[in-house]
């Protein structure tokens, strides 16, 4: 999931270092195989063992010349060859193997791309700890954009169109020269610097592998929340979050209903010691209360919760109970079984808050297109911290922006651990106008 910060990218090793490299791993790989299975080796012929070292030289070799242009982190990087590498010998190999050429070793497959993968990790963080940092061009500078840069690698290279506390700065039109002066590893360009400079020189960079991003999606890294302050109408227009994700919801929707009825199962003894416990202490009145929520697309629904005040509005004693042991909510299994909530998704709001809210942030109904959900993204991080209904949207806005299996895993996980996402920053959004 779920957000990750931007590091550091792989460097291209020199051109004969690569091969080099490779072929000490591999020759690695086969000396090990000599030594601890010498019955095994010696069944093998000259041709077989000069056919196997080539096929695993020339795929890892592939492998690493088709990554050459990734900008992935370097470990990221180093896995992609590996897999990239190891299968391609695996499929060669095999059909080498069908032709009776040679008799294909698994050991030898993984275990030499396993030291390769090794040496070539090794030799590229040794080469980048000498590398000195190009650092961070900040294009329009802010507050916010500075203590953004301090995140990113390096220090900050410079500013465009505003003046850095101990950084060169440039004007918008000395762009280009900034850029062939500082190299710069990452470019953070604030929305009203990005209108100013000629976004061919950006485009040119990103297709050089430097990192291009605006402070809004930046932060969408950082603090796992979309930055509504940077959403321009042709945005939400063309973007894919007006439909969200159909697979995801798909997949999603086959283990919530599943989930969902285990929990339910799982939860009636509970259910009825708290039912039989307010019909018995609360007074008069219904066990279950409902409030209308609107749900997916907006159709409204009845969210379910167990009463725990009187009708004077005071708290009973079993109310009390309930809410410590966070009983209050149980009931929603109901709608979850019922399909009119997910396991993950946004927070049910009430009806009568949407056409205000709506009112207030034009792009609130994006949060329809996916199911509200009993436990929620933003509920992990920060809790118990007031919140604005712009940061709770920015929140829910993120979930649907970015909602998997794999972000509801996340949340599942930090949710029981009580592990917060948020990282040291410095600074927050503050609440849109």
């Amino acid at each position: 999931m779920a957000a990750q910060l931007r590091v550091a990218r792989a460097r291209s090793l020199p051109e004969l270092l690569a091969p080099v490299l490779i072929a000490i791993g591999f020759a690695g790989g086969f000396l090990s195989y000599k030594i601890l299975y010498p019955d095994h080796f010696d069944y093998l012929t000259s041709d077989e063992v000069a056919l196997g070292f080539f096929t695993s030289f020339a795929t890892y070799w592939f492998a690493v010349k088709v990554e050459e242009s990734s900008t992935a982190a370097p470990g990221m990087r180093t896995v992609d060859e590996f897999l990239m590498g190891t299968g391609i010998n695996f499929i060669l190999q095999a059909l080498l193997n069908y032709l009776d050429l040679l008799t294909r070793s698994a050991y030898l497959i993984v275990v030499g791309a396993v030291f390769t993968a090794a040496l070539l990790w090794i030799v590229r963080h040794l080469l980048r700890s000498r590398e000195p940092p190009r650092g961070t061009l900040i294009i329009g500078p802010d507050p916010e954009a500075l203590r953004l840069a301090r995140l990113m690698n390096g220090p900050v290279a410079g500013c465009v169109g505003g003046d850095c506390a101990g950084a060169p700065a440039w004007g918008f039109d000395e762009l280009a020269s900034a850029l062939e002066r500082q190299r710069p590893e990452n470019i953070l360009a604030t929305a009203e610097g990005s209108r100013h400079v000629e976004c061919g020189l950006l485009l040119a960079e990103r297709m050089r592998g430097v990192w291009v991003t605006s402070v809004a999606e930046q932060l969408e890294l950082v603090m796992g929340r979309v930055d509504c302050r940077g959403i321009r109408p042709s945005q939400l227009v063309l973007s894919g979050i007006l439909e969200g994700n159909p697979r995801a919801v798909a997949v999603q929707a086959i283990y919530t209903n599943v989930l969902g009825l285990i929990l339910l199962i799982a939860a009636v003894p509970v259910i009825a010691a708290v039912s039989l416990g307010i019909a018995l202490f609360s007074g008069p009145g219904p066990v279950i209360e409902s409030v209308e929520c609107a749900g997916f697309q907006r159709i409204p629904f009845r969210r379910m919760r167990f009463r725990t005040r009187r009708w004077d509005d005071g708290r009973t004693r079993i109310g009390a109970l309930v809410t410590f042991l966070k009983l209050e909510n149980l009931p929603v299994l109901f709608n979850l079984v019922r399909g009119e909530m997910a396991l993950f998704g946004p927070r049910a709001v009430r009806c009568e808050l949407v056409p205000r809210l709506t009112e207030l942030i034009p792009a609130y109904p994006l949060r329809f297109v996916v199911k509200p959900g009993m436990i929620h993204w933003g509920a992990i991080d920060g809790k118990g911290e007031p919140r604005s209904e712009i940061t709770q949207f920015e929140y829910d806005l993120y979930y649907v922006k970015h909602g998997s299996p794999l972000l509801d895993l996340e949340i599942l996980t930090r949710r029981i651990l009580g592990l917060r996402r948020k990282p040291d920053y410095a600074g927050d959004l503050s609440p849109a106008g």
